[in-house]
């Protein structure tokens, strides 16, 4: 008879857990012969003990075929070979073989980030003391949510555009100009913080010797590799300082580094989704719609804006205010992100809109498809159930499934509108916001603000997948096409590739670069009737991961 085994229920002993490294995969990092610290050589024995001689574990491991086989005669013996089967192949492969890093950089950058630390406070409760210790009782205030990023960069200001610090966005004296001190304490926190993580960085490539990228292909839910493995690649700070230490080929053995990005990626796939033929002429003509924009919130000339692009911030916030429009943000997202006044950004948004009807149309299309509760008469009166659609597909077909997310909402707002009688027994007052409610009512507005939270999220959820899933789709058809040139077995490198958002990385031989190139623009221009403004700047001659 047959019945269904769980992994759980065959594993080995937990005592016999190896203890592995994902950023440094190999056993050497962990122990030494002699003296294997429990990493695999320690453990495999018993391993291999008990999958010769458990009876039910070998049942398992037959079953794992066996229903695999079934499972592709259910969906219709699809053919082998999609792209994510094969770059999960490949993922596995590169991570194994590694990328060169110059791990006497690495040194250098852990001892400067030590000094940034010193003996700065960086642990929530520390932290919350050492700025409390500058501020009046007023001030302190605006640390009852904690010592969070983006509440300390609201006190202390952030890093602009020429990478300077920019007091302006913090709290500042009498004067106007000279940074109150829980700013520049603010500051001391914020750097700290990073500073930790970049020694964190450190420690974990010295000790691998060799940078181990580790994605997750299948499964993500908009179809772009996840970084995993406590060494997320998509997380490595992208500036030049930090990327140079990746030089990621073996020069000196004669092994090269090619690799590309597309070109304003997210706004060539927002024409192409939105179909918005202004938005297209833009483009074709031109003129950037991040100085665009910024034109609107700053009132600065256009012009103006573009020749300030690498010395001030207003075409970065330009930049910041389009995503917000494209994935689903509206003028509160603006006002916020910006700090501009909220009429600034609602003008803005509302020119931004009028400006790009077919960018207008596909955010009121997402409305009417997963916006399930509404309320005709405004906040405060009924709320109405509209069943909403269960998936928004990419350019290219790929689905990211709202079921669980629209059943959630439909729980909650089935209760919120049929309370349990005993919630209405419970004579107390509730105050909230500027009004009393029974508890029975507040009980319901805070799950109706659940249920729309939720809601919300999906909504932005979906506008995020039509742009994002569409462009990991191609980055990774590239990608794919590349891996293609490295043949099947034990047999010496040809190609090694790494794909981080928008960007293609190649380790590979001088032999290959024109064989690479002609395939990269074929299979970029495969993808023009359905992107018409895609393009790639592709480098042949790359030193490291900052020459993209």
């Amino acid at each position: 008879e047959d019945f269904i085994l769980k992994f759980t229920d065959i594993e080995v002993d937990p005592i016999w857990k190896p203890t592995e490294l994902g950023y440094a995969p190999f056993a050497l990092a962990i122990g030494s012969p002699g003296n294997w610290n429990k990493s695999w050589p320690a453990v495999i024995r018993q391993h291999i003990l008990h999958w010769a001689h458990n009876k039910l574990a070998r049942k398992y491991g037959c079953n794992d075929v066996d229903y695999t086989r079934k499972l592709w005669k259910y969906f219709g013996c699809p053919e082998p070979g999609d792209d994510d089967s094969e770059l999960a192949c490949m993922v596995a492969s590169s991570r194994w073989r590694g990328f060169e890093i110059d791990t006497d950089k690495f040194k250098e950058k852990r001892r400067q980030a030590l000094k940034v630390v010193g003996n700065v406070p960086t642990s929530p409760r520390v932290a919350k003391a050492y700025l409390y210790e500058v501020m009046d009782t007023t001030e302190r205030h605006a640390l009852k949510e904690g010592t969070g990023a983006t509440i300390l960069e609201a006190i202390a200001g952030k890093v602009d555009a020429k990478g300077e610090w920019d007091w302006s966005k913090g709290w500042l004296k009498e004067d106007g100009v000279t940074p109150h001190p829980a700013a520049e304490r603010g500051r001391e926190i914020l750097e700290a913080r990073r500073a930790t993580k970049e020694i964190e960085l450190c420690d974990k490539l010295i000790k691998a010797g060799r940078f181990h990228p580790s994605f997750k292909v299948i499964g993500t839910l908009s179809s772009r590799m996840s970084g995993t493995d406590k060494l997320n690649p998509q997380g490595i700070k992208a500036s030049e300082d930090i990327r140079r230490c990746f030089p990621l080929a073996n020069f000196e053995n004669g092994e090269v580094l090619c690799g590309g990005d597309f070109v304003s990626f997210e706004i060539a796939l927002a024409a192409a989704v939105y179909d918005d033929k202004q938005l297209e002429a833009d483009l074709k003509a031109g003129k950037s719609i991040f100085g665009l924009f910024a034109e609107q919130i700053f009132d600065i000339p256009y012009a103006d804006i573009m020749a300030g692009k690498k010395t001030t911030n207003h075409y970065t916030d330009g930049k910041g205010g389009i995503y917000s429009q494209i994935y689903g943000g509206d003028e509160h997202t603006v006002a916020n992100r910006l700090n501009v006044d909220i009429e600034i950004a609602e003008k803005a948004c509302q020119d931004f809109m009028e400006r790009y009807p077919g960018i207008k149309a596909a955010r009121k299309n997402i409305e009417e498809k997963f916006c399930s509760m509404r309320q005709p008469g405004g906040i405060g009166s009924v709320v109405e159930w509209h069943e909403p659609t269960d998936f928004m597909e990419s350019l290219l077909g790929f689905r990211r499934y709202f079921t669980l997310e629209n059943k959630i909402c439909k729980s909650l707002f089935n209760l919120a509108n049929d309370p349990p009688k005993s919630w209405k027994d419970i004579r107390v007052k509730v105050k909230r916001r500027d009004r009393l409610q029974t508890a029975s009512g507040a009980s319901q507005s805070a799950l109706f603000a659940a249920a729309f939270n939720i809601q919300a999220q999906c909504m932005r959820q979906a506008a995020n997948h039509q742009i994002q899933s569409s462009g990991a789709q191609i980055t990774k058809a590239v990608q794919r096409k590349i891996w293609d040139l490295q043949p099947n077995g034990a047999v010496p490198w040809v190609v090694r590739t790494m794909n981080v958002h928008d960007e293609i990385h190649v380790v590979t031989h001088p032999k290959h670069l024109e064989r690479i190139s002609v395939i990269v623009n074929k299979t970029v221009e495969s993808f023009r009737p359905n992107v018409p403004l895609i393009e790639i700047e592709w480098n042949a001659e790359e030193k490291s991961w900052a020459d993209k």
